[in-house]
């Protein structure tokens, strides 16, 4: 059995925040986050980042600086992977040895191929719940030997 906490996976942009260039974050939307994990019966968890808006570590850092501590705040956890596309890239490549661009993962690729892909990582191998405002509504992959479930969750669908 998994004992690793369940990891809620965001992304930013018309999800938690409006756009890059507008950043507060939507208290509609962190409502939607909260029951759907209190539905789920979470009640101890970790954050994560998947967000296409953070392309380098200058977009990492202005997300340290304006988003972190609101969204840890909001939410009631804690940051666990703060991960920009060049670390999905590395992981990526860390998981299938398929070496990928920044832009392959934005132009080919869809977050949906890139969790896909990483689905033997072990930072990943546990529950995640991906909040997107383009996910699959309802997508679930899981792997009973493995405790990893990944759940895609449309938050306009919410």
């Amino acid at each position: 059995m998994n004992t690793k906490k369940p990891l809620i996976l965001l992304d930013l942009e018309q999800t938690v925040i409006p756009s890059w260039n507008d950043r507060w974050v939507d208290p509609h939307a962190i409502t939607k986050i909260l029951a759907t994990v209190a539905h789920q019966r979470i009640t101890d968890f970790s954050l994560g980042l998947m967000s296409w808006a953070v392309w380098h570590e200058a977009d990492l850092e202005v997300f340290r600086e304006d988003l972190q501590k609101p969204l840890e705040d909001a939410l009631g956890a804690p940051f666990e992977l703060v991960w920009g596309m060049p670390q999905w890239a590395e992981e990526v490549f860390l998981t299938t040895r398929r070496k990928v661009s920044i832009h392959d993962l934005f132009d080919m690729m869809g977050k949906h191929e890139v969790l896909m892909a990483c689905r033997s990582s072990p930072k990943l191998q546990r529950t995640v719940l991906f909040f997107d405002d383009t996910a699959h509504h309802g997508l679930r992959l899981t792997d009973p030997n493995t405790g990893l479930d990944f759940q895609f969750i449309n938050i306009d669908k919410v």
